[in-house]
């Protein structure tokens, strides 16, 4: 019955799709560190080897070698990131001066406008504003002491559970990696297990691609805006738009953090022509990834952009902002776990004898 129910292409994607949802909603979660060192370890297996092969470095310590490498290009990015937002905080302060002088005068001749068009003196409006602002502070304060002791009681919580997944990510690297050949040639040896190694495969695949595709992004994004904000000269426009490309990569931030404050920047000081230029450089950025983040991804992989498009949103309405990453990643290992196991639903259909026709009575 079970066979029967598998013959069907429809009943297998629909069995897949809930098969995956609930790993990607349930189980990730808990062996996230398991899994993700296993991504590692068959991403780097074969150079692993290699080193293993010509320089007698045990599997093991390659492993803890490609950690460190990787590591160290991490903090020597954020390091260089660090160095120039600190050494840029003078320079900010003294803009946020001048900005502080410009929204005073604003405020003033928005007072004027007041006065003429609605007869609202200025000091009754400065009289509101004091007030308003006063009580905000007020509220703020009262806030603000049992808000910071939840808020960094939560924060280490944070912390506390992000330290314990990179180090069991880590320790399980290690350990894997020293039975990465035993694991390998297990699943070589049985048949059965194919399906898992070319599930794997496509995963691997995938997460390639999309590497590929963010880097291709991220480089048009930034140089978009390098390009954008020096025609607007805009102060240190090149540093600004290859932080806003950077930042694009991340699905929480985005160039908003960057394109948005410069914006209001412009419109507040009266360079009008920067602010609007900012801001449309905003919304080309994200209709730019929103169209070239399922062509290339789906280009890459053999798939249709729609059907990337469409497990981009499924990801997000299932899993929030983590989906832009589950959302694809789920759709590819459902794709690749459908057409292994048909490949091997044909290929038992061919080892399978000719039945013989049924007698048939004149």
């Amino acid at each position: 019955m079970w066979k029967k129910i598998l013959q069907n292409d429809i009943t297998l994607l629909l069995l897949l799709t809930g098969a995956v949802i609930f790993l990607l909603k349930f189980v990730t979660p808990l062996l996230g560190p398991l899994l993700l060192s296993c991504i590692f370890l068959a991403g780097f297996g074969p150079s692993m080897g290699f080193v293993q092969r010509h320089f007698r470095i045990k599997r093991q310590y390659s492993a803890v070698l490609y950690l460190l490498i990787v590591l160290g290009i991490l903090l020597a990015l954020f390091w260089i990131l660090s160095y120039w937002l600190v050494g840029n905080i003078p320079m900010w302060a003294k803009e946020l001066k001048e900005l502080q002088g410009n929204l005073t005068e604003w405020m003033e001749q928005l007072g004027m406008l007041c006065k003429r068009w609605f007869g609202i003196h200025p000091e009754y409006l400065e009289q509101i504003l004091q007030e308003g602002l006063a009580n905000a502070m007020q509220s703020l304060e009262e806030k603000m002491v049992p808000g910071v002791v939840d808020n960094s009681v939560r924060f280490a919580k944070v912390l506390a559970c992000m330290g314990g997944f990179w180090i069991t990510f880590f320790i399980a690297v290690i350990l894997l990696a020293k039975d990465y050949d035993r694991a390998v040639n297990f699943l070589l040896d049985k048949e059965k297990c194919h399906v898992i190694l070319n599930i794997l495969c496509g995963v691997i695949r995938y997460i390639v691609t999309f590497l590929k595709s963010q880097l291709i992004i991220l480089s048009l994004i930034s140089l978009l805006c390098m390009v954008v904000l020096s025609l607007f000269h805009v102060s240190q426009g090149i540093a600004f738009g290859l932080l806003a490309g950077v930042l694009d990569a991340l699905p929480f931030i985005g160039t908003g953090i960057v394109l948005v404050p410069l914006s209001l920047s412009g419109f507040l000081t009266g360079a009008y022509g920067k602010g609007a230029g900012c801001l449309v450089l905003y919304v080309a950025c994200i209709l730019l990834r929103e169209l070239l983040e399922p062509k290339l991804l789906g280009k890459q992989m053999g798939v249709s952009p729609v059907l990337m498009l469409m497990s981009l949103y499924a990801g997000i309405q299932l899993f929030g902002v983590v989906g832009i990453l589950k959302g694809p990643l789920g759709f590819v290992v459902i794709w690749q776990a459908f057409l292994s196991l048909k490949n091997e639903r044909e290929k038992e259909g061919k080892k399978d004898p000719e039945k013989p026709e049924s007698p048939r009575f004149s």
